[in-house]
């Protein structure tokens, strides 16, 4: 019977542990896609500003 439990708190114990780490990774990739969304949108105000500032200093039809 000691064998038995000692079985079903294994399988309890690796039932947890996937799910903890299950967790982890979805909170990383989550973590990471959001940063690159975050950068990307970063990037593309930069760029923005930069091209405004470029047209106004260098008007094209004037």
């Amino acid at each position: 019977m000691n064998a038995m439990s000692e079985k079903q708190i294994y399988r309890i114990l690796n039932v947890v542990s996937l799910l903890a780490l299950t967790y982890y990774a979805a909170t990383s990739i989550n973590y990471i896609v959001e940063s690159d969304a975050q950068i990307y949108s970063y990037d593309r105000q930069i760029n923005s500003n930069w091209l405004t500032a470029r047209l106004e200093a260098h008007p094209s039809g004037k």
